[in-house]
């Protein structure tokens, strides 16, 4: 008496829909994500697909189970994930502050990282604050536009 086998099983609609997902999706992610359940609905079983995707098994699952819940729109990669940023352009009193401080001194970022730190608590590297000032001002070549 083994487990009972998972698999998907699929109308000609779903199929469609999938693997037009799987052809023109925006990210690779959900890409694999539409194939893994169309290999489902072929026959494959969860392990023969973990080893194609090299994912764990509750990987898998999880994939099943956002199809069953979601269909094609539950396999998109939900927002909110990721690391969030140090500094928001929102937030345009720090803006402000970041703006005015390497205005003040322009090459010497360590030293606007260590009044940043001190004034604002706000801890970060230096290729963090480039970023940063790159996102406000286009290439980051132009600090005359901070």
């Amino acid at each position: 008496m083994g487990r009972k086998k998972r698999y998907i099983v699929l109308t000609p609609e779903e199929t469609q829909s999938l693997e037009h997902g799987y052809k023109t999706g925006a990210s690779h992610v959900f890409r694999a994500r539409c194939h893994c359940i169309l290999l489902s609905g072929q026959g494959k079983t969860i392990y023969e697909l973990c080893a194609i995707f090299g994912v764990l098994p509750n990987t898998v699952i999880a994939w099943f189970n956002r199809w069953k819940e979601g269909g094609l729109k539950g396999l998109e990669t939900k927002p909110g994930q990721g690391r969030k940023p140090k500094i928001k352009l929102e937030n345009m009193e720090l803006v402000e502050q970041v703006k005015s401080k390497v205005k003040a001194s322009p090459k010497q970022l360590d030293k606007v990282l260590a009044e940043l730190q001190s004034d604002s608590n706000l801890i970060m590297s230096r290729a963090t604050l480039k970023r940063f000032l790159k996102k406000i001002v286009g290439d980051g070549s132009d600090f005359d536009a901070i």
